[in-house]
């Protein structure tokens, strides 16, 4: 059975635009190549009082300002710190201002420096290999990207109609969700590994998470060890704070407020020899325009230090992280249709451009190759037409993890990692990995959704549905589902009514159940959608919002009776109900425990409003059932039950 591609579902609305993001022309920095630079500043009539330029300090967290009488004096000093024999560190970047600091409104114009002199000793072996340039955005679905950014996907599909370069774009389609909650998707690309669930039965959440792979030899299994050991340079550029928050300090498990030293201890230890300017994104108040102009700097950045490495044929890779949900969509096309542009030139690389993740499971994300002629090379024939042909298969980042690992051409035993030795990653590769040549390898039509280590029900594929008789049960869980969505505040799901339930199925042992997508609305135009599903191996429930247009009055006031608010919900022929009061404050009942039940499935509710905090312990004695809990709501199902 063949997967048949579902129709998106998305309602996402665009950022907000940002106004006046001019940044001050102070001065600007020309890398022509060949280690040489051209260096200009331009005399500002309302600096008076002369200029700034500032380099980050040694905690990476402030600016060592100095002084210039004229833009001539500053021009020089800026002309030495980009000579190939100046030994300062500037981290990759000068921030200038007005002496003063608030001519100009107090902007700030922050240069990209050019790389200095490589050292091509123990590179020679490697000038034949090809490199890999990878744009990453946050959140972004494939149907978003052909949206929001028109001339780069204009610029994409002209590449390859052009008949007089040798560069191609290849567009898959079919890019799966592995999850939204824990990085998923960035960990099966730089790890080729996602987390199965721990003992109790679930997936760590991020703060054990981080601590579990904080330990020695967690670190090593991101993909930069491995490319830096075949003599790979690498780098990773991110427009995020890395002591604040950030794609790459969620990476290398670093915490907030953490020191330079730990961090830096941290890229060695995975392999991540350069961060380029992103320290620089420490320095400024964070804001739509400093977000952009960042988002510049390091493609600036990134761009010059690509044009060296490829100049002295050595080999690379890269990794850009944008935040595009605090970006202006038009702005952001245009710096991304630039750097389209200019990978066309990057002749020994291959250019890919993705997302961290999507809206959500059903939405495919964004997955484009752009493979110059001579990067192109490096593949034999079988190979690329392996890629070309999975554009309309079912894949995830796992298949491109295994893609780049296989692209290096290192010998067969070499492909086998220390990580490989792993008990669990080998079941995990038995059961997930298609091919150890990832995408190179012809991927089955008949690939489904079970073939995924997904963390939730949604998939890509199109599921078989049947529609359910719409009962008390159904009422009932239609209500659970719908309150459990708006976090238990007063939005009237009870007053909602069922009036359409389906049960879908992907083919195979799929490890995730949907018990229903029930639809409920109050005839007046009150409606709310939602699905319900479980997975088989944790026996967690997880609730997801379709579509809602509930208006919720927020939470339950403290001043109000909340047996009121209790008494008030209706309760549908065929469906009982319990109140039992479990705590009692200032003589007052706040705390109770709420039981509505039909046949073959009870909804047990913890009510409060108590302003004194309260822990409770419940323990079920049943047979024959299953249980699902969500924060403090527990379903119960019998086993004969949808």
């Amino acid at each position: 059975m063949y997967c048949e591609k579902l129709c998106t579902r998305s309602s996402r609305t665009s950022p907000a635009s940002c106004t006046s993001c001019t940044e001050p022309n102070y001065c600007t920095v020309k890398w022509t190549g060949q280690y040489k630079n051209d260096v200009d500043c331009l005399k500002q009539d309302n600096c008076t009082a002369g200029y700034q330029l500032g380099l980050l300090d040694e905690s990476w967290k402030d600016l060592n300002w100095e002084d210039f009488a004229s833009a001539a004096s500053l021009r020089l000093y800026l002309a030495s710190l980009v000579d190939y024999s100046n030994e300062r560190e500037t981290y990759g970047a000068a921030h200038i201002r007005c002496k003063g600091g608030v001519v100009n409104g107090g902007k700030v114009q922050v240069v990209a420096l050019p790389p200095r002199r490589i050292d091509r000793t123990g590179y020679k072996l490697y000038k034949d290999r090809v490199s890999f340039n990878i744009i990453i955005l946050d959140d972004l679905s494939r149907d978003e990207f052909y949206s929001v950014y028109p001339q780069t996907v204009g610029k994409l599909e002209k590449i390859n109609r052009d008949h007089t370069t040798q560069t191609e774009v290849l567009d898959f389609s079919m890019l799966q969700n592995l999850g939204s909650e824990n990085n998923e998707n960035l960990r099966a690309l730089f790890t080729g590994y996602v987390a199965p669930p721990n003992d109790d039965g679930e997936r760590l959440d991020e703060e054990d998470r981080v601590e579990e792979e904080s330990k020695p030899g967690k670190d090593q299994e991101l993909i930069f060890g491995y490319f830096s050991s075949k003599g790979y340079k690498t780098a990773v550029y991110d427009s995020g704070c890395w002591y604040k928050t950030s794609k790459l300090a969620s990476l290398l498990n670093i915490k907030q407020n953490e020191t330079r030293d730990i961090f830096e201890e941290r890229l060695k230890l995975v392999g991540i020899q350069s961060v380029g300017t992103s320290r620089s994104t420490c320095i400024h108040p964070s804001s739509c325009c400093t977000q952009l102009n960042s988002v510049k700097l390091n493609f600036h950045s990134l761009t010059m230090h690509l044009k060296s490495f490829e100049q002295h044929r050595v080999p690379y890779l890269s990794v850009l992280f944008l935040n595009n949900k605090e970006l202006e969509n038009k702005e952001l096309d245009k710096v991304l249709l630039e750097h389209v542009e200019e990978s066309k030139k990057f002749k020994n690389t291959f250019t890919i451009i993705t997302s961290a993740k999507s809206e959500g499971e059903y939405s495919s994300m964004p997955l484009f190759m752009i493979v110059p002629g001579r990067a192109k090379d490096v593949l034999i024939d079988i190979e690329w037409q392996g890629l070309v042909g999975n554009q309309d298969r079912l894949i995830s980042h796992l298949d491109v993890y295994h893609t780049f690992r296989w692209m290096i051409k290192t010998k067969p035993s070499e492909m086998v990692g220390m990580k490989d030795l792993d008990v669990d990653l080998l079941e995990f590769n038995k059961k997930y990995m298609s091919s150890r040549e990832g995408l190179i390898a012809d991927i089955s039509r008949q690939r489904q959704c079970k073939d995924l280590p997904r963390s939730g029900f949604g998939c890509l594929c199109r599921p078989e549905a049947q529609l359910l008789t719409i009962n008390p049960t159904i009422q009932l869980l239609g209500v659970f589902g719908c309150e459990n969505i708006e976090d238990g505040r007063l939005c009237g799901c009870n007053t909602l009514a069922v009036v359409s339930a389906t049960k879908e199925q992907y083919p195979g042992d799929d490890m995730h159940i949907n018990l229903a997508t029930i639809e409920l609305e109050n005839g007046l135009g009150t409606r709310s959608a939602v699905q319900i599903n479980v997975n088989k191996q944790t026996m967690k429930i997880k609730i997801s919002s379709i579509a809602s247009n509930l208006d919720c009055g927020g939470d339950l006031s403290k001043d109000d009776d909340i047996l009121d608010h209790i008494d008030e919900k209706m309760v549908e022929p065929g469906i009982k109900k319990s109140i039992e009061s479990l705590y009692t404050e200032n003589e007052v009942e706040c705390f109770f425990l709420v039981e509505s039940s039909t046949a073959g499935l009870s909804v047990v509710q913890l009510v409060n409003s108590c302003t004194a905090e309260i822990r409770v312990k419940l323990e079920f004695r049943v047979e024959n059932v299953f249980y699902m809990r969500t924060d403090t709501n527990v379903a119960k199902f019998n086993e004969s039950q949808p």
